[in-house]
């Protein structure tokens, strides 16, 4: 799959340039196999160099060793064989950017199961935030929330006052799309906002937009 030129058919294969110089000797055809943008720069373009320099160089190497083996491993035991959580977000703009759409069907995937692995577990804060930080970006960037209905869904029973309480500590660089998943996540919960919006109010003496926002759209029936 990825290894240095050595005896390999230089004409069975394309350079793979990663940030830092690296680069990768990978198969033509298990390119062209996996991807219809790989077919356009490899087949029609006749690239015989790939740039992925925009892109974390150990990711990239994953992402061209799933292509070789065509699986991701399942969530076996609390062990992720082949992908962890800071490969994920790289991983799946690879497979959207490339137009694996497998791979980022598998992504999507996997992240659901994380999901409903860490809603069966007490409420860790980092992997908590790690789920909803990969949707948000999912929705801010491929205008897709059917992730984000997902986790809401699977959290929205349940006490989420004090993960929203410690997102919101950064109140000031909050977005209105934040502030808009985080009250569909406390659902009829509104003591959290209300605590928040009471300090901000009495430390400020009057209302900024992200204050304007959760009165205008918090739940106070």
């Amino acid at each position: 799959m990825a290894e240095g030129a050595g005896d390999i058919d230089m004409t069975l294969t394309v350079d793979v340039k990663m940030r830092g110089g690296e680069t990768l000797c990978v198969s033509k055809q298990r390119l062209t196999e996996n991807s219809s943008t790989f077919r356009y720069l490899i087949n029609e373009l006749c690239q015989e160099e790939l740039l992925m320099d925009d892109f974390d160089p150990e990711t990239v190497t994953l992402f061209l060793t799933i292509l070789e083996d065509n699986v991701i491993e399942r969530i076996e035991d609390n062990v992720m064989e082949r992908i962890e959580d800071r490969h994920f977000r790289e991983l799946h703009k690879l497979s959207v950017v490339f137009y694996v759409e497998w791979l980022s069907m598998e992504c999507k995937k996997w992240l659901v199961e994380r999901m409903n692995w860490q809603s069966g577990t007490p409420a860790d804060y980092n992997t908590e935030l790690f789920l909803f930080e990969e949707c948000l970006f999912i929705c801010k960037r491929w205008k897709n929330d059917s992730l984000m209905k997902k986790f809401i869904a699977g959290r929205w029973r349940g006490d989420n006052c004090v993960f929203i309480s410690q997102y919101m500590e950064e109140y000031d660089n909050l977005k209105p799309l934040q502030l808009k998943f985080l009250l569909r996540l406390a659902g009829r919960n509104s003591k959290v906002f209300l605590e928040i919006l009471a300090e901000q109010v009495s430390n400020r003496k009057f209302l900024d937009d992200n204050s304007r926002f959760l009165l205008k759209n918090m739940n106070l029936k």
